[in-house]
């Protein structure tokens, strides 16, 4: 499956003092049934020795480079996949991890007849605690399915949540990163999301039913200042969605999405500390 010189897909973990979860996400990768890859790892300026976990791999397929300087979350992400050189990409967070055929399933989705409208393939993921046990699933869908995107962005506004997913959870085209507004702070809880919808303004969804992910919830995962902003920030998202030319979310698709978006912040909130107490 390769393709000339350059790898079929990138990975791309931006680093920041996650020394205890780094050499499991590394690990994920390495496990992966589909081999033709590269995985980046940029370091922001690590101080928990982090950075040296992972410049200890000698894979060659691994490339660990150290920020001169701190670039923060935005900068970090964007600097991680502008190193990329894969036909596809994956940004797979420092504390998260792939199952082995994450790669192998959302290639073969991007490229089987009929999906070249598709601008990210996404699936259900498994939401585990802080050392690593399942909590529950999460699922969009309960079969695998092409999601027109004006669709999808309707199903997401009134939902009130980020039905695609976590990062881990997401391939997408190289270039279409290359063409799009890239990943923006100016709504950091929403980050994500912000870029899939960018995303969807280009092409339409996939889905996979089956979880390929695992995605760590954390302390910072249910702070109550979390809980705050990322409503807040969703809702201001969810209005310029329906902004867009292929939109077709109404005003009561709106109001919907806002009160599920404050309930459903406060319902992670309560999930999640249950979760970080009872591993602490």
């Amino acid at each position: 499956m390769s393709h000339e010189d350059s790898p079929l897909v990138s990975v791309c973990i931006p680093l920041y003092n996650g020394r205890p979860y780094i050499r499991e996400a590394i690990e994920s990768v390495l496990a992966q049934t589909l081999t033709d890859w590269e995985l980046i790892i940029t370091d922001d300026g690590s101080t928990d020795g982090s950075g040296e976990v992972a410049a200890a791999f000698s894979d060659p397929r691994i490339r660990y480079v150290r920020n001169p300087e701190r670039l923060g979350a935005e900068g970090n992400w964007n600097r991680c996949v502008s190193e990329a050189r894969g036909v596809y990409c994956k940004l797979l967070c420092h504390d998260d991890r792939l199952h082995p055929d994450c790669l192998t399933r959302q290639v073969k989705a991007f490229e089987q007849p009929g999906n070249s409208s598709v601008s990210l393939i996404t699936s259900a993921r498994r939401i585990v605690a802080p050392e690593g046990g399942m909590v529950l699933t999460r699922r969009w869908k309960r079969r695998d399915q092409r999601i027109e995107r004006s669709s999808a962005l309707r199903q997401i506004v009134r939902s009130g949540t980020n039905l695609i997913g976590e990062p881990s959870a997401v391939l997408f085209r190289t270039a279409d990163w290359k063409a799009s507004d890239k990943f923006s702070a100016r709504y950091p809880y929403v980050i994500d999301l912000d870029f899939w919808f960018q995303l969807l303004r280009r092409g339409d969804c996939y889905y996979l039913t089956d979880p390929l992910c695992d995605f760590r919830v954390s302390a910072q995962s249910w702070s109550v200042r979390l809980v705050n902003q990322q409503g807040t920030q969703s809702i201001a998202l969810f209005n310029e969605a329906s902004q867009f030319a292929t939109s077709s979310i109404t005003a009561f698709d709106r109001a919907l999405g806002s009160c599920k978006a404050k309930a459903g912040a406060w319902l992670r909130h309560l999930i999640y500390l249950g979760v970080c107490r009872t591993n602490k």
